[in-house]
């Protein structure tokens, strides 16, 4: 399993926030191309 504590959210941190949604259009992905040689 993939752990990486610089983007742990603690919720006693923040005001007790335990869900944050974000809609797939606001979170930057990169383009991937597979090339088939």
């Amino acid at each position: 399993q993939w752990k990486d504590q610089h983007l742990s959210w603690k919720p006693e941190d923040h005001s007790d926030i335990k869900l944050l949604q974000v809609k797939k259009s606001e979170v930057w992905t990169p383009e991937i191309f597979t090339l088939d040689p």
